[in-house]
Formats: C-alpha cells, structure tokens, sequence
C-alpha cells in the first residue's frame, strides 16, 4: 500500500527532528577543532608581539613587561629573544629576562653562558635571578652559587628570595654552609624562616648535618620567631639518626610556650623512637641470626 503524502510529509518531518539532536554535537566537534587553532594562533600571534616589544621598544618599562610577560607564557620560542635581554642597558629588563629563562627551565639550557655571565651583573637582583636560574638547570657550582647569593643575605629586599636559592643548592658544600650558618646565625625571622623551611626539604643525613647541628640545636632552643623554632625541629625531625645534641633540644622544646613547637617537637620525637626501637630490633635479629 502506498503511503500517503500527509503521511510521507509527518515521516520526513520525525526524521529531521531526530536527525537534528545527532547533527549537532558533530559540528560542535568541528568547531572545536578550529577554536583551539583559533586560540593557539592567537596565543602565537601575542607572543610575537611580545618578541617584538622586547627586542626593540625603546620604553625599558615596556620591554621588562615583555619579558616578565613571555616568562609567564612559557614561551620556549622566546628564548633567544630573552637571553639577547640579559645585555639590555636597563637592569629592569635584565632582571626580567634571568626571571623568564629562571621560569623556562629546563628549556632555557642554551642560556647557561650568558646567564653565567649575568653573575657579575652590577645589579644585585639581576645576579640573584640569574643564580636562581642557573641553579634550576643545574648549571651553577654551589661555591659560585654562594658567592653570588651569600653577600646578598645582607640585602634587606633580597635577603629572603636569596636564602631561597642558597639553601636549595647543596647544604654540604663548605661555602654554602658558610653563608647558611651565617644566614642562621645573624639574618632576619624571614631569612631564617627561609633557611630552616630549605633544609627540611633536603633531608640531611645525619654525616651532612652535622655542622648544623650546634645552630639547629640553639634555634630550637632560643629563636626569637616561633616559626624558626618549628622549622629547625623539622628540620631535626628529618635527620636520621637523630643526634645527641639535637634530642636534648627536643627535649626541651617540650616545654617551649608555643603550642607549634611542642607539637613539633613531640612528633619528631616520637618518630625518633620509633627508628631507634627498629634498629634495636633489627640488631636484635641479626646478632640472633
């Protein structure tokens, strides 16, 4: 039997509006395609103009802009552009392009000798940023690290950012310990802060921390700023074994006036007599063996 026309037209018009649903997500799925092109042009097209700005803008304003901004981006691409920038004449624009190369590592590697170069920069925060640099592609030696960063310690805007960088090199080198203890020793609650936060991520062995250990022990005793206090028994807290000295100071910090530091200083005991039964034990096993 033949379908009549009504018919045929209702049956067009169902499988239109059915079709419509399945048609649609497959042209979003074209679109998406082309907004991301859209996008990754455009993001190329700013990173150019950014290149343009910081290779021959004669704002240095403008220029440092540029850089901080390509820093940001991770523009891999601008490398060049911004290893040219550690020349420029304004130490804004050559401390922004250390900072980018700083930011683009491990990809700025082909940076090293001007970054190196960079250290001798009569601007302290252009030498400061390009030792950070060089240290996070593991180009820099811990004792030219240190004389670059240890006299900055005493630099009341760059002290911190340089303990920072300092305390993340290499804690056993002697110069680095030098500045450190120095930095423990005579630097300002943010510098300390920094220097105590530092070693705890390092998690000296007991041999590698034992020229800290005086100064740690007394930190925990008699530092002035709470937050020192609760750093350097972390930083005790990661030392294994746990050295006789630094017990004692534990000990004491027991009886510290900041809730922080007894509760620091009770965990990192805990965890210390923990070890030790596990080594008695194992001892005990082995001698039985």
């Amino acid at each position: 039997m033949k379908i009549p026309s009504s018919a045929a037209v209702a049956v067009c018009i169902l499988v239109l509006a059915l079709a419509v649903p399945a048609m649609a997500p497959a042209q979003d799925a074209r679109k998406r395609p082309e907004k991301g092109r859209d996008h990754d042009a455009r993001v190329r097209e700013h990173v150019e103009d950014l290149m343009q700005r910081l290779a021959r803008d004669k704002d240095p304003e403008v220029r440092a802009s540029a850089a901080t901004s390509l820093g940001k981006m991770k523009a891999a691409g601008a490398i060049p552009v911004l290893t040219g920038a550690l020349a420029d004449a304004a130490p804004a624009v050559r401390a922004a392009a250390a900072v980018a190369l700083w930011r683009l590592a491990p990809d700025s590697r082909g940076s090293v000798p001007a970054l190196e170069k960079a250290l001798g920069d009569a601007t302290p925060l252009v030498r400061l940023n390009a030792a950070g640099a060089l240290n996070a592609l593991d180009a820099g030696t811990p004792s030219k690290m240190a004389a670059v960063l240890g006299p900055l310690l005493s630099d009341a805007d760059l002290a911190k950012s340089a303990a920072e960088v300092l305390v993340s090199t290499d804690l056993e080198n002697a110069d680095v310990r030098r500045y450190v203890l120095e930095g423990l020793t005579r630097g300002e609650g943010d510098v300390r802060k920094a220097i105590v936060l530092g070693m705890a991520d390092a998690r000296l062995s007991s041999e590698a921390a034992l020229p800290y250990v005086p100064r740690l022990a007394e930190a925990i005793r008699a530092d002035k700023a709470v937050e020192v206090r609760v750093g350097a028994v972390r930083v005790a807290q990661e030392i294994r074994p746990l050295p006789k000295e630094l017990a004692a100071a534990l000990d004491a910090a027991l009886k510290d006036e900041s809730t922080q530091v007894r509760e620091a200083a009770t965990q990192a005991l805990s965890l210390a007599n923990g070890d030790a039964q596990q080594r008695a034990l194992e001892e005990a096993l082995r001698k039985r063996h």
